[in-house]
């Protein structure tokens, strides 16, 4: 198994991001440090794609009903990402985007790239119920 981990922003709360790659597939997902955001997780396994979000003290956790993906370059400063009245998920990929901040709006997302251009990985759809783990 292969596994990167590099910091950020998301909701003005500090998170950890990690990506973990194996012979099933790769996760994305966000880790907050002081248990104040909730986060995203994306999972690739086997051609499957799934979102699914975190709450901040890690007790339950809400799937996403993907309706689109993508996956882009966000160039150094201050990028928008539009959400088409959709919830948006986003995290970047690699390890060079350490420092990242990511602030969730009514109308998309605002996000802050400290250096060169850097991949994200985004899914829009609409969250579902909140689950007990």
């Amino acid at each position: 198994m292969i596994e990167t981990k590099f910091d950020g922003s998301t909701e003005s709360g500090a998170v950890k991001v990690i990506v973990r790659e194996n012979s099933k597939g790769v996760q994305y997902f966000a880790k907050p440090k002081n248990h104040d955001v909730s986060t995203p997780h994306f999972y690739d396994y086997s051609g499957n794609f799934s979102v699914h979000q975190d709450s901040a003290d890690d007790s339950h956790w809400r799937p996403m009903e993907v309706r689109y993906v993508a996956s882009g370059t966000l160039t150094s400063g201050e990028n928008f990402i539009a959400n088409r009245g959709l919830d948006l998920a986003v995290l970047p990929t690699r390890q060079t985007a350490s420092g990242f901040t990511i602030d969730l709006n009514m109308s998309g997302a605002k996000v802050s790239v400290p250096s060169d251009s850097q991949l994200y990985l985004m899914a829009m759809g609409n969250w579902m119920d909140w689950r007990r783990k």
